[in-house]
């Protein structure tokens, strides 16, 4: 039980620092600028103007996996 409180909060704390403290879905997008798939969070300077299609389109693509994922699971619980 208490492993899953401390997990808890590291998750919400970690969820805070990297989205600046904007909390909300409206804080968060509020930004004419803001680019689909950048929060601002990229400490390796990995993201280039070269590869930067490759990771949205990566992303576009593990986000669909992660729904079908989701959904294949919810489909075998309430079976």
């Amino acid at each position: 039980m208490l492993l899953d409180v401390a997990g808890l909060l590291t998750g919400l704390l970690l969820r805070v620092l990297v989205h600046r403290f904007q909390l909300t879905a409206t804080d968060m997008f509020a930004s004419p600028d803001r680019q689909p798939g950048n929060l601002g969070f990229d400490p390796l300077s990995l993201s280039t103007p070269a590869n930067r299609a490759k990771y949205e389109l990566a992303e576009v693509t593990h986000g669909r996996a992660a729904m079908l994922g989701t959904l294949c699971v919810c489909v075998c619980v309430c079976e």
